[in-house]
């Protein structure tokens, strides 16, 4: 059995997409290596640890599904504000914000 670990050098307030970037790495180990049942995630000097069950890899599967389906789209999925939008970098393009790209 594999456990898979991601590292970060500094402990955050929010880690969210972390976990979720743990997950995926998980889904893609357990579709690649064999069975994932553990994974750390390492934030400076603290371990988180998860159970990988089958339904987070459901999960990140329905996620990988959607991510093609979007990229054999020719129509560009529509945008979502969360609270990532003010300190994001492509919020100056992002149609949500009102960027100079135009909506088809």
């Amino acid at each position: 059995m594999v456990a898979v670990v991601e590292v970060k050098a500094f402990k955050r307030m929010r880690y969210q997409h972390f976990t979720n970037q743990l997950i995926f790495y998980a889904y893609l180990v357990n579709s690649v290596m064999g069975p994932v049942r553990k994974a750390h995630l390492v934030l400076g000097d603290e371990v988180v640890e998860y159970i990988i069950n089958d339904h987070l890899l459901r999960r990140a599967a329905e996620i990988v599904r959607k991510i093609r389906e979007v990229k054999t789209c020719l129509k560009q999925p529509p945008p979502h504000e969360g609270e990532h939008c003010g300190y994001c970098w492509y919020r100056r393009y992002c149609l949500f914000r009102g960027g100079p790209l135009v909506r088809s």
